[in-house]
């Protein structure tokens, strides 16, 4: 059962590190299982996540010509975002939050990682949510000294990783290009935990974050106006818990 489980998670962490490094391509990734069925007989337990994990990093330099020695920095994941995946990885990786977020608050996740990944019609069907929405208020984030937004900054910006969530898709049809105070209303509903993470009612009275917080050193914070200064807090903070599901 021990081995059963080691190899489930150093499969899917490799799959998750790949799509993350920008390094992944399903046929390249099946000759990787396929390579590793061999190298893992007879591989004592606590052997298999190191193996793996070799052989991870080995692809993602060939893949990149690059000269990394671990499964993710943080340079490399801040970049990534909404163009560089399919909506089904975004939602998985995004259900995978969730779920590591409530385990963290000691409640019970709000609904069926299937639904979240693979959910479909009105009352189940999950999208990804922009919180920088395409407005006036947005853009002017990123305007220039002379006073012109820089348009390619701010598609780059409000694409990121640490600008997205998860969200069910009526939720997401009626937050749609709404400025950020709005968007805040919708986000102190029954939506997923990582929205409510940037509401500031959401921390009042609330011990379970505040214990969460305190024994995970995870830098959970309301944010009652999204600035540049807060995507790449959450950019960080999305980044840490990446690395306590995956590549601890």
């Amino acid at each position: 059962d021990k081995k059963i489980r080691a190899v489930a998670r150093a499969f899917d962490r490799a799959y998750v590190m790949l799509q993350l490094n920008r390094a992944y391509d399903s046929s390249s990734f099946q000759e990787l299982l396929y390579e590793l069925h061999p190298a893992l007989r007879g591989c004592p337990t606590e052997a298999i996540e190191e193996r793996v994990d070799s052989k991870v990093i080995t692809e993602i330099n060939l893949r990149r010509n690059s000269n990394v020695t671990s499964l993710l920095s943080y340079g490399q994941f801040k970049q990534v975002g909404y163009g560089d995946y399919n909506p089904t990885f975004l939602r998985y990786y995004f259900a995978r939050i969730e779920a590591f977020i409530a385990d963290g608050l000691t409640w019970e996740i709000q609904d069926s990682l299937y639904n979240y990944v693979r959910g479909q019609g009105k009352g189940n069907a999950y999208h990804i949510e922009h919180v920088l929405a395409r407005n006036e208020e947005s853009r002017e984030l990123f305007k220039t000294p002379e006073g012109h937004v820089d348009e390619v900054l701010f598609e780059n910006e409000r694409n990121r990783i640490g600008a997205l969530l998860l969200l069910k898709g009526q939720d997401n049809q009626s937050s749609g290009n709404e400025g950020y105070t709005e968007k805040l209303k919708t986000y102190t509903g029954s939506v997923p935990y990582l929205a409510r993470t940037l509401v500031p009612d959401f921390y009042k009275s609330n011990s379970a974050i505040k214990a969460f917080v305190e024994h995970s050193g995870l830098q959970f914070a309301p944010a009652p106006q999204f600035t540049r200064d807060t995507l790449e807090q959450r950019s960080n903070l999305l980044y840490d818990m990446t690395t306590k599901i995956w590549a601890a």
